[in-house]
């Protein structure tokens, strides 16, 4: 139905989402969102936008990663952003001095 009637983005998907967190659903649709069990569609829904019929597939509780299997990404991540940080403060020493901070970053990233 949502192919043939859809104005929405997930037309092209048959009006499939995939997994959402209630926290970025529109706030209209939660209220009914949570009368539903798996395999229940809702009735028509009015919203300011348009109109809604939502089918609920399956519910899943939110997954949180433990700092463990994460913690090694954040790390990369922070680092590069230090590095980063500190790279924009030395070429902008280097342009208070008049020096061409273009050349001198270029070995800065090629020597990392």
């Amino acid at each position: 139905m949502a192919r043939a009637y859809s104005e929405g983005s997930s037309r092209a998907d048959g009006g499939e989402t995939g997994w959402e967190d209630l926290s970025v659903v529109n706030k209209v649709l939660v209220a009914e969102i949570n009368k539903l069990k798996p395999g229940q569609h809702s009735d028509v829904i009015e919203a300011p936008e348009g109109f809604y019929l939502l089918l609920l597939e399956d519910r899943h509780p939110a997954h949180f990663k433990p700092l463990n299997e994460v913690r090694t990404q954040i790390e990369r991540q922070l680092a590069s952003a230090e590095t980063e940080r500190l790279s924009k403060q030395w070429i902008e020493r280097l342009k208070k001095k008049n020096l061409r901070p273009h050349l001198l970053s270029t070995c800065l990233v090629s020597s990392l």
